[in-house]
C-alpha cells in the first residue's frame, strides 16, 4: 500500500505551535527536509513556514532507516537526498 505524500523544506525558524505540527504530522528526513502525509495546508494553518518540492506516492514510513528514508526520497520524488 502507499500513500500519497508532499516532501517539503521548512522556511526560517518556526515557533513552538509550528515546530510541534511538524513533529505530530511529518516524517523527518534530513535537515529541514520533511515529508508529510496528505494536505499540507493543516501545517501552515499552525504556522508553518515551507516550500512544497515534490507531491509522490510512497510506502509506509513506520521503522525505516535513514538510508531507507533516502531511498524512498530517490525513488518517490526524484529527489537526491544527498544533494539537500
Amino acid at each position: 500500500m502507499e500513500f500519497l505524500t508532499t516532501l517539503i523544506k521548512i522556511k526560517g525558524n518556526q515557533n513552538k505551535k509550528a515546530r510541534q505540527s511538524l513533529v505530530d504530522n511529518c516524517t523527518h528526513v534530513t535537515g529541514g527536509y520533511y515529508i508529510m502525509e496528505g494536505d499540507v495546508d493543516c501545517l501552515r494553518d499552525d504556522g508553518v513556514v515551507l516550500e512544497e518540492i515534490e507531491e509522490g506516492a510512497v510506502p509506509s514510513l513506520v521503522g525505516l532507516s535513514d538510508k531507507e528514508m533516502m531511498e524512498v526520497c530517490q525513488v518517490a520524488y526524484g529527489v537526491n537526498p544527498f544533494k539537500l
